[in-house]
């Protein structure tokens, strides 16, 4: 699985593309829009989970 830095950076990686995703949701109808933004919190909730998780084993 690699090292917990390294899935943890990765992690941030993802974080960060979420961001721009985020801000770029501004751009779309309102319903597709709330759409989006269940899932980005839905995979938001699953990277702090698997965060805590990685932190938890260290």
């Amino acid at each position: 699985m690699g090292s917990p830095e390294t899935r943890l950076q990765r992690l941030e990686k993802k974080k960060e593309k979420i961001a721009k995703l985020e801000a770029r949701l501004g751009a779309i109808p309102e319903q597709l829009r709330l759409e989006h933004m269940k899932m980005i919190d839905m995979i938001k909730s699953r990277i702090e989970m698997i965060e805590n998780d990685i932190r938890k084993a260290e």
